[in-house]
């Protein structure tokens, strides 16, 4: 990894690649915050997958991205301006093809477990406050992906169980399994 401009970047390059082969930037808080210079060298950087880093869902379901409240009880309360500004992102000129929020980051955040509790509690239909947060997030940012970085918890059932809710709500849904690779 290197950082330039306010970027971590992290290169998914085979040793030959592809001109479809996957090349992603890990991003932070300049995709939220204004950071008009930070997104338009991301645009013309040759990446085509932004991973935005990173989202946290609360005991109670809300969401954070960082430290910035962006969903409460179903409800988008973030910057009005954020999908504007991520649809922006893929607009040509640019190779950016898709935008994924990751969720969790570290051993010591409590995403997963607190998924893993709301599930076990209400479930992923339409009532329950995981499916209402998240789809108020799919609509208010126009995301593609939830990457699913959980570093402690893993629990397959409720992993299998979010991940097929946000399937339902038309996200795509990746894996980074961190230190357990045979979860």
């Amino acid at each position: 990894m290197c950082r330039m401009t306010g970027l971590v970047l992290l290169l998914l390059l085979p040793a030959q690649v592809s001109a479809d082969a996957v090349k992603g930037l890990y991003v932070g808080s300049d995709f939220y915050a204004p950071g008009d210079s930070v997104q338009n060298a991301a645009r013309i950087s040759g990446f085509n997958r932004l991973f935005l880093s990173f989202l946290h869902v609360d005991a109670e379901g809300n969401l954070t991205y960082n430290n910035t409240p962006v969903v409460q009880n179903g409800v988008y309360v973030g910057d009005p301006a954020w999908g504007i500004k991520l649809a922006a992102l893929k607009a040509p000129p640019t190779d950016i093809k898709r935008i994924e929020l990751a969720i969790g980051g570290d051993q010591n955040e409590a995403s997963f477990a607190n998924i893993k509790r709301l599930i076990a509690a209400q479930g992923t239909d339409a009532d329950s406050i995981l499916h209402k947060d998240f789809l108020a997030l799919k609509n208010a940012t126009g995301v593609d992906a939830i990457q699913f970085i959980d570093e402690k918890t893993y629990d397959v059932p409720s992993v299998v169980a979010f991940g097929n809710m946000l399937a339902g709500l038309g996200l795509n849904v990746t894996l980074r399994p961190y230190a357990n690779q045979s979860f």
